[in-house]
């Protein structure tokens, strides 16, 4: 067991190690080039196949090397496969936010997104189409961002469950009321 377990960290540190020698390597946001990539004739970009399949292809041609640098909030994807490298820590707790993931432009667009109060201010309010009207925002300039390769696809927002009062991230999460955290989460997603 503890031979298996130093494997697996010594494999992990290298992984480590590649993903901060792909990221340095500037490789660009977006998605596989399944026109012309490596995968394009992979059943990976198959589109007739189904998500479950296409998945379990593309994870059946990962090394586990390329797939424990994939593990990370940030992942260098894998270049012999053109898979781009991905940053999975996208802030949008009020708004699209800056974190790891966004790239703000320093003027023009790009530069900012609409703020919105802490999810404990809105869930206080109790206004159901509120929640949706702001949900909305945040999801339209997510995809904006996404698609000028500024952010990615998944963003973290709100916590809907805190399990202690005093928790510090009690005001990340919209209400304690069972019903109306149900609601909120209704609306806004």
């Amino acid at each position: 067991m503890l031979l298996l377990f130093t494997s697996l960290l010594a494999i992990a540190g290298h992984a480590q190690a590649q993903g901060e020698n792909y990221a340095s390597a500037g490789y660009h946001r977006g998605f596989p080039d399944c026109q012309a990539g490596p995968l394009a004739n992979t059943t990976v970009c198959d589109t007739a196949q189904d998500p479950l399949t296409r998945a379990t292809a593309l994870i059946n041609l990962l090394t586990v090397e390329e797939k424990l640098n994939q593990t990370g909030s940030e992942s260098p994807g894998v270049p012999r496969l053109g898979l781009p490298a991905y940053i999975w820590w996208n802030e949008a707790l009020h708004g699209v936010a800056n974190s790891p993931g966004v790239n703000f432009s320093d003027s023009g667009d790009f530069s900012y997104a609409t703020s919105f109060p802490q999810p404990i201010l809105m869930g206080a309010a109790f206004d159901d189409e509120l929640i949706r009207e702001v949900a909305t925002v945040v999801s339209t300039e997510a995809r904006a961002f996404n698609n000028d390769q500024r952010a990615g696809l998944d963003f973290w927002t709100p916590s809907l469950v805190t399990t202690s009062l005093v928790a510090i991230r009690g005001r990340s999460a919209p209400l304690w009321l069972p019903f109306a955290v149900a609601k909120f989460a209704q609306h806004y997603f």
